[in-house]
């Protein structure tokens, strides 16, 4: 499980890091910035703590910052004074180095990734092995399944945290409907799913029907990445 950690969290860097060019070419250009590319902070501090957590488990330690550094601590300690971008220039470079990071951690996985490997992160992301453990890109496939392509442990937490949110809505509002109630039935359903690693998630979720596009606005909302790119899957 944990070389699979390492992929999604390469993806999630790539991911991110791609959000923060379009960011700051939209600036360039005078553009409004892209809404879909934005960075929110719950989201943010959630993909921290997943690199904490994997390189913990790794190390059995947070190495020092001559090591690894948090991308939010390199942007803390780097950001460009005056300017208004300096902030997410230096992010965006504290991604790249921690992408290099968790790339080089994949050579202690070297019996298990092989030339050729895929591995879906998710959103149609694939990480692609080339020549080395080190050599990794990211496009878009759709060759491997749900339950082979998702850290089932990151989903399970995910879809419980999207749950307790949608309850919470659904008690401020007074137009709830039923299709509401069934969703969090069908949430529960999909969480049970990841934490046993049994059923098809997709295939669960699918059964959210007119309640998706809440469950997914919500997801994206709150910052629970893993969770709203398999609820936008099902709806394909």
């Amino acid at each position: 499980m944990s070389k699979q950690r390492v992929l999604i969290a390469i993806a999630q860097h790539v991911q991110l890091i791609e959000r923060a060019k379009r960011m700051l070419a939209a600036d360039a250009a005078g553009r409004p910035l892209p809404e879909e590319a934005q960075y929110h902070q719950r989201e943010l501090e959630n993909f921290e703590a997943l690199l904490k957590n994997i390189v913990f488990d790794i190390k059995g330690e947070i190495p020092e910052e001559s090591e690894w550094i948090a991308p939010s601590s390199f942007a803390l300690s780097n950001t460009i004074r005056n300017d208004d971008f300096g902030w997410l220039k230096a992010y965006k470079r504290g991604l790249e180095i921690s992408k290099n990071y968790f790339q080089s951690l994949l050579t202690i996985y070297s019996d298990e990734v092989h030339m050729g490997d895929k591995y879906n992160v998710g959103e149609g992301n694939v990480v692609l092995i080339h020549s080395t453990a080190q050599d990794i890109s990211n496009r878009r496939d759709t060759e491997i399944t749900t339950r082979e392509s998702i850290d089932l442990v990151v989903l399970a937490s995910q879809l419980s945290e999207l749950r307790r949110e949608l309850r919470r809505e659904l008690a401020l509002r007074d137009d709830s409907l039923p299709e509401h109630d069934i969703a969090l039935g069908v949430l529960a359903e999909a969480e049970e799913a990841a934490r046993e690693g049994t059923g098809d998630i997709s295939k669960i979720l699918g059964r959210l029907k007119g309640a998706a596009s809440w469950c997914l606005d919500v997801a994206t909302k709150i910052g629970v990445s893993v969770a709203a790119d398999i609820i936008k899957s099902s709806l394909k």
